[in-house]
């Protein structure tokens, strides 16, 4: 069956979450924007020994820096996740394949996925979660563990929580974030980190 009844698939995707605030947002996405926090339903068709799947991924981008959400997100989990099988694979190769895979995909985001996502809609209980999380000692073993809702990279997940900290007028804790960015992960000799940590120096005078 062809990406282009895929694409048709996640239009009726779009209609169907449209109640619960996404929109469609190309050929294979959908998003939300909430307060500091833009979320993505992205279905991804599978290439070369892949051809004839496809899986999704809900994703999120934090925006408390007030810089424009990219396309690479801070964070993702597929739906397979969410039901305990990892990650879930669907097929699309023939009409029935694509109708039962769109129905499973479609209850799936509508009684688990969009639950999920609304869990974690904004930035307090994020970071209640996050902090919930970190008291333990236990390994992170799969992407539904909340000390991963920040980025899994140590110096993004510091630069994503002292923003967070910072929109809760939690001064205290953003400081301390902002100076882990600064004094341990800005290193690297790339315009990307030189960019992270001038934003957080100027977030520093701005505390």
């Amino acid at each position: 069956m062809s990406k282009a009844m895929l694409k048709t698939k996640v239009k009726h995707l779009a209609t169907a979450c449209e109640p619960h605030g996404f929109v469609l947002d190309g050929p294979f996405r959908l998003k939300r924007i909430v307060p500091h926090i833009d979320q993505f339903i992205e279905v991804q068709p599978g290439h070369d020994w892949l051809d004839g799947k496809f899986t999704c991924n809900l994703g999120w981008k934090h925006t408390a820096d007030g810089v424009a959400a990219e396309d690479v997100y801070d964070h993702v989990v597929n739906v397979g996740w969410l039901v305990g099988k990892a990650e879930l694979s669907m097929g699309h190769e023939s009409k029935a394949d694509l109708e039962a895979s769109y129905g499973q995909l479609k209850s799936l985001l509508l009684h688990t996925g969009v639950s999920f996502l609304n869990g974690i809609r904004n930035v307090r209980q994020m970071i209640e979660m996050y902090e919930d999380a970190e008291r333990t000692s236990n390994p992170i073993e799969t992407p539904t563990d909340p000390r991963s809702f920040f980025g899994v990279d140590e110096g993004w997940k510091h630069y994503n929580l002292a923003f967070g900290y910072k929109v809760l007028g939690d001064q205290d804790r953003a400081k301390n974030h902002f100076n882990i960015v600064v004094e341990q992960h800005s290193n690297q000799p790339f315009d990307w980190v030189k960019d992270r940590r001038q934003k957080c120096s100027e977030a520093l005078v701005s505390i």
